[in-house]
């Protein structure tokens, strides 16, 4: 499943490899996951548009065409990828914007969970989509004050944390590895923290994304789900495997119907 920092990366591969392009083909072998509009009408909208800029928001692509967009949201499964799909088409192709370009964009989904919706204005923020997420933790005008002002307080912190309403992006595994490197008890209720605490765990989820981003390399990208023998988490997998810190081992319980991992000692 994608966390914000896949999605991040898919976005500067994008920027850097169709930005602006021209689209000059649409195929839709799955045009039950678009709305916003006819299928066919989207068809012919985006041929001979021009992708101005790709930005992301949460778990969000957004392609900005001029007067519409494009909202894409991967869900658990989906990818994108950049060769030319007429040459060998990908397995699970949904939907394949081929451009004036090297490089193309096409959305492959094995589970056909992801969606693609047709926003027919330049500002994607109308969406209701996009408007239901909170903020995203990399924006410079996001603190840990504005955080604790979002989050309540009789909720557990971690199940918090991965509330698409309260923090656009963070999922299981940032939750878990951020709560780590704040030395937070994921299972503290949010009014049992300091308002420093709440600072810590900005910071942390910041660092979290950025490591993460930093062990992505080459044209591709494996989720977690897809090869986990190789964990490259702190916690997060490696349930009853001794603390990288400390030595004890790590736990696992249940919170929010999610498998959570902490250190009994270094997160007391």
């Amino acid at each position: 499943m994608p966390e914000l920092p896949e999605v991040e990366w898919y976005t500067r591969r994008l920027v850097q490899l169709v930005q602006g392009r021209t689209i000059v083909h649409v195929h839709l072998p799955d045009p039950e996951i678009v709305s916003g509009g006819r299928v066919s009408d989207l068809v012919g909208a985006l041929r001979g548009k021009k992708i101005l800029n790709i930005r992301r928001h949460g778990k969000a692509v957004v392609l900005h065409l001029g007067e519409s967009c494009l909202l894409i949201h991967l869900r658990t499964s989906g990818k994108f990828v950049t060769e030319d799909p007429r040459l060998t088409e990908p397995k699970f192709l949904r939907i394949a914007l081929m451009t004036d370009g090297e490089s193309h964009l096409s959305l492959c989904d094995p589970r056909r969970l992801s969606r693609v919706h047709w926003i027919q204005s330049p500002d994607a923020a109308t969406h209701p989509f996009i408007a239901s997420l909170g903020p995203d933790p990399t924006s410079t005008e996001f603190s840990g004050h504005v955080l604790m002002s979002r989050c309540g307080r009789g909720r557990r912190i971690k199940e918090v944390l991965m509330d698409q309403k309260v923090l656009a992006g963070i999922g299981n595994i940032q939750a878990a590895e951020a709560l780590y490197l704040a030395r937070v008890d994921p299972r503290r209720r949010v009014g049992e923290l300091a308002s420093e605490d709440f600072q810590k765990i900005l910071d942390a989820i910041r660092r979290s994304i950025a490591e993460t981003l930093e062990l992505e390399h080459g044209s591709t990208i494996t989720y977690v789900q897809e090869d986990p023998g190789q964990s490259k988490f702190r916690v997060y997998g490696r349930a009853g495997k001794p603390c990288l810190e400390c030595g004890s081992l790590l736990q696992t319980y249940k919170i929010a119907g999610r498998s959570t991992v902490s250190c009994p000692r270094c997160q007391s």
